[in-house]
């Protein structure tokens, strides 16, 4: 390879090690290896979901005042696995994703990596205080697709579930009255 050619080739490293484009622009530095950083997204690909259920995440706006956390429970039917999430008022804003099997302990930022082959993050806000939730922290239910349910935050008006499950989840996500409750059921793709 000539000089001529090699010129443009390391103007373009120095520009990168130095932090700028060949544009000008700042170079965006990747996180440092030992840093937690977010969750992994959800595994790609085509997912056939059976009817009800959809390979999408999904947020419901819920009442702006926060609730109390009363319980959470698990439970298995043929088709699906089922996380709940009781609560002693109305129920609050939601997001469910799907994701990879790695989750972050907040606040503390810890990783931690939940049983099975993909995830799903159980968001919830605003919640009433932090100390107000006595219940179970993990369940290991080991079920056909539902494999663990861990709490992953429980701060400052959030609360965080994370889900392990055996294969990209299809989701249906629902609240229920009488006792008001989340409702994730989980199944695996067809």
């Amino acid at each position: 390879m000539s000089k001529r050619h090699l010129a443009p080739i390391v103007m373009l490293l120095l520009a990168v090690a130095c932090g700028t484009t060949p544009g000008g622009t700042a170079a965006t530095p990747a996180p440092p290896a030992a840093t937690p950083t977010a969750a992994p997204s959800a595994p790609t690909g085509p997912v056939t979901c059976a009817a009800g259920f959809a390979a999408s995440d999904v947020r419901g706006a819920g009442a702006a005042a926060g609730a109390r956390v009363v319980t959470v429970r698990t439970g298995t039917f043929a088709e699906y696995d089922r996380f709940v999430v009781e609560f002693a008022g109305p129920v609050p804003g939601y997001e469910v994703t799907r994701q990879g099997t790695g989750f972050v302990l907040s606040p503390k930022g810890d990783p931690v990596t939940l049983a099975g082959a993909a995830g799903v993050l159980v968001r919830i806000t605003p919640t009433v205080a932090w100390t107000s939730y006595t219940g179970p922290t993990e369940l290991r239910p080991g079920y056909p697709t539902l494999r663990e349910a861990r709490l992953l935050e429980n701060f400052e008006a959030v609360q965080q579930w994370g889900l392990g499950v055996s294969a990209p989840a299809c989701l249906h996500v629902s609240t229920m009255d009488s006792p008001a409750r989340l409702v994730v059921d989980v199944a695996a793709p067809r």
